[in-house]
């Protein structure tokens, strides 16, 4: 089962005529298995929505009128599980600014960038359980971890060409059906 698909009412001027990203699920009996709600990707991607107001918009506002939402189209325990979940978020998000200001998380050499996606996902783990953080994290941690090892690879003076080349098969060879879709989606626009 999915909850409404409705858009209700826009958050600011600019997301006028447009439908929140991601979907809002609860499965099965929520008396029976909690709340229901589906913690995924769908749920974080509803969250970026409505954070996509920020500028036009204050935060009190935008999660005033996203908890409202959340109400409107789940069932009440799904709903709290939702907004705690928005809440956590929020806190996450504002300390992730914080924490990118950080200066050996500054700059796009592979050192930075792979301490920055430690740093995120050490971070993520003071706001979000294992479950939580893998349901809503799993796929762009794994998505970036991958790019982060090509680079380094790419990069490694001490490997020949063909060391290199076999690393990146290694990598191709290790990849989740997921991760190759994604990757070659372009690659399938482009055909």
């Amino acid at each position: 089962p999915v909850a409404s698909s409705d858009s209700g009412p826009a958050t600011s001027r600019s997301m006028q005529g447009t439908a929140p990203d991601g979907q809002l699920r609860v499965l099965g009996d929520s008396a029976a298995s909690g709340s229901g709600l589906v913690v995924d990707v769908e749920l974080r991607k509803f969250f970026d929505y409505h954070l996509s107001a920020v500028g036009e918009k204050s935060i009190a506002a935008i999660r005033a009128e996203t908890e409202a939402e959340l109400e409107r189209r789940l069932p009440a325990a799904a709903a709290a599980h939702a907004k705690r979940l928005f809440g956590l978020y929020l806190a996450f998000k504002t300390a992730l600014v914080d924490l990118e200001q950080r200066p050996e998380l500054v700059g796009n050499g592979v050192a930075a960038l792979r301490a920055r996606l430690v740093g995120m996902q050490q971070l993520r783990a003071q706001y979000f359980d294992e479950r939580e953080a893998q349901a809503m994290f799993g796929f762009d941690d794994a998505y970036d971890l991958d790019a982060i090892s090509r680079l380094e690879i790419s990069q490694d003076n001490t490997l020949t060409e063909l060391q290199k080349q076999q690393a990146l098969g290694a990598l191709d060879v290790a990849r989740s059906a997921e991760l190759r879709d994604a990757h070659d989606a372009p690659l399938a626009v482009l055909r």
